[in-house]
């Protein structure tokens, strides 16, 4: 049985009694916009709206086609309240939420909903799988062929070197003094000029296909003003050296991707009001959040604040965005956070559901599309996979709940050979060991992606960065070019090539099996196996077959 964790990856579990297996996933993550008890922690989100379940030689799945943005699905191992495997969807019809009403020592909850609720059509596909099919490959491979159809994926056709991913830190906000009077102060962590310098040691190096993601580099750094505006912060260098560095990058092969949010507001500076622009909770208040302290189990404004923009007033910012963008003579963007999470908003007078939101995150995206055909999009969620041409952040891993035995690569076997994708940075990884990033990017077809800046990270002390403890360059680099050259040696032949198959052998031994008949086999166990007749040693990979 697969159910959904707080990675967004697909997870297998099986109580040992039935042959049955349910896959299934959290959509979109946690609602961000919720303002009861359980606001505190904010998950990662899944990324596609499927599950299903297996049972023998026949299984089905499903597809939340309409609706989705307002679904979860729900999962459990039998023998706890029935006899079954179950997995279904649930929708929130209404919002919901809990009011804490404080009487003398004692605590009442109250429980809130919104009076308007969703009256859009919910649209679920069910389509069923039998012999060879009856697994979550062929899963997979059905719900891919589905979104091929539609438009949705669009195979790669470009041969070449697999991407580098690399998301470079450039400013950000510091607490200053200055005779004695603190003040807010920006600190360079990366120069445009220092970016180039490191991208010139990876081409020297052998590192041509550079993917850079510059996050932090206008309107006063990496948590910066709304986007209505957009002034290149003069502290890492002008407008000129933008261009020098994106075409410095063009001429290598790569490319340079701006990073911009737009649904989460880091600054009040006066061109954004909270009381008209903000999203509210059910409770009408605006909605103000935090990042998660996970040693401390509750959002934590030591670590900043931001605002949730109302999903109404997203299509004033991304117009005035694009306007504003065009000066900067650059022909590709990344999106922080339209291809990440949703969120609503309750106000009395214009409540917005998620599914609303997403139907108007999607147009945002179709804009921004049709004035930048080269997007760079984080999380990747399935609304998003139409527009999407690099995806970072993707799930690889899962948290291993207890009650889960494994996760299984199914958004990777959907989107593989239709857009080059990685996880989330290495350096900042809880796993440290490079050697497991590099054996998990093979199985999963993945390009390696790391958060690197100039400056050492202990400039970032007692700062709402400094869980960026491990992103100075210098440390990384030899690891990250040595990982990068065999990524590309295994997978640069297979990056346009669709996924068939994926096969778990005996516990940390893995094949992931190609279309064109090449096939990929992953040992993660410190003893040598074999294969097929194909010997693997111990923490090492192979790879073999394949049309030419």
């Amino acid at each position: 049985m697969l159910v959904p964790d707080g990675t967004g990856s697909l997870i297998h579990l099986n109580n040992g009694k039935t042959n049955q297996e349910v896959y299934a996933q959290r959509l979109y993550g946690e609602d961000e916009n919720d303002n009861s008890g359980r606001r505190g922690q904010i998950t990662e989100s899944a990324r596609l709206p499927v599950f299903g379940l297996k049972s023998g030689d026949e299984a089905w799945y499903a597809v939340i086609e309409e609706g989705d943005g307002i679904a979860s699905v729900n999962a459990d191992i039998s023998g706890r309240n029935n006899s079954y495997n179950h997995v279904y969807a649930g929708f929130a019809i209404r919002g919901e939420d809990e009011y804490e009403l404080y009487k003398g020592t004692s605590i009442e909850e109250i429980q809130l909903l919104t009076e308007a609720r969703y009256e859009g059509d919910i649209k679920v596909r069910y389509s069923f799988l039998s012999g060879e099919d009856a697994d979550y490959s062929g899963m997979a491979k059905h719900y891919r062929g589905l979104l091929e159809r539609r438009g949705v994926l669009k195979p790669l056709s470009a041969q070449g070197d697999m991407p580098f991913f690399l998301s470079v830190l450039g400013a950000v906000d510091k607490r200053k003094t200055f005779l004695g009077v603190p003040y807010k102060g920006m600190i360079a962590m990366t120069s445009f000029d220092a970016a180039g310098a490191i991208a010139d040691r990876l081409q020297a190096d052998g590192v041509a296909n550079i993917r850079m993601r510059y996050l932090g580099w206008f309107n006063e750094g990496l948590n910066h003003e709304t986007p209505d505006k957009v002034k290149v912060d003069s502290i890492l260098g002008g407008k000129a050296d933008l261009e020098s560095l994106a075409g410095k990058l063009a001429a290598m092969g790569g490319k340079l991707y701006p990073d911009v949010a737009f649904q989460r507001v880091y600054q009040d500076e006066g061109r954004f009001t909270p009381a008209s622009d903000a999203a509210r909770f059910v409770t009408r208040e605006e909605a103000l959040r935090a990042p998660f302290n996970r040693s401390l189990n509750y959002m934590d404004r030591e670590l900043g604040s931001y605002y949730l923009l109302s999903p109404a007033k997203l299509p004033y910012y991304v117009d005035r965005f694009l306007r504003e963008y065009a000066t900067v003579g650059n022909d590709a963007v990344a999106l922080r956070d339209l291809g990440d999470l949703l969120h609503s908003d309750y106000r009395v007078n214009r409540v917005i559901f998620r599914e609303t939101a997403k139907n108007v995150v999607t147009e945002q995206l179709g804009k921004i599309r049709d004035h930048y055909p080269d997007l760079l999009i984080a999380g990747g969620n399935a609304y998003a996979l139409a527009y999407a041409d690099q995806l970072v952040n993707v799930p690889t891993s899962t948290s291993l709940f207890n009650i889960t035995d494994e996760a299984v690569p199914f958004y990777q076997m959907v989107v593989h050979g239709y857009a080059d994708y990685a996880g989330q940075p290495v350096n900042l990884d809880d796993e440290q060991d490079v050697r497991t990033h590099l054996l998990r990017a093979v199985e999963l077809g993945a390009a390696p992606h790391f958060l690197w800046s100039e400056e050492p990270s202990s400039k970032l002390k007692f700062t709402p960065y400094d869980t960026m403890f491990s992103i100075q360059y210098a440390s990384w680099y030899d690891r990250a070019v040595e990982m990068y050259r065999e990524v590309n040696e295994a997978l640069s032949g297979l990056r346009t090539v669709k996924m068939s198959a994926h096969i778990r052998h005996a516990e940390g031994v893995v094949e992931t099996k190609y279309e064109n008949g090449a096939s990929v086999i992953v040992n993660y166990t410190d003893k040598a196996v074999t294969v097929g007749g194909t010997r693997v040693g111990p923490r090492d990979f192979e790879v073999g077959g394949g049309s030419p």
